[in-house]
């Protein structure tokens, strides 16, 4: 499965093969947002962190 955001500063594409449910409706849920919500620059940095920060504690 691969789940791609991309905003104006990169794309993130990571990609997750035996990831458990829990975990990938979380990063969905967290891409949604993001996709929903990207146009709006001033949290675009914001998002962006939120969703590292959240990578970095998947892996």
């Amino acid at each position: 499965m691969t789940i791609t955001v991309v905003t104006k500063i990169k794309t993130v594409s990571p990609v997750f093969i035996l990831s458990p449910p829990m975990m990938l409706e979380k990063i969905t849920s967290i891409c949604y947002v993001s996709y929903h919500i990207r146009n709006k620059k001033k949290n675009q940095l914001k998002i962006q962190k939120t969703f590292w920060e959240m990578l970095e504690n998947l892996t």
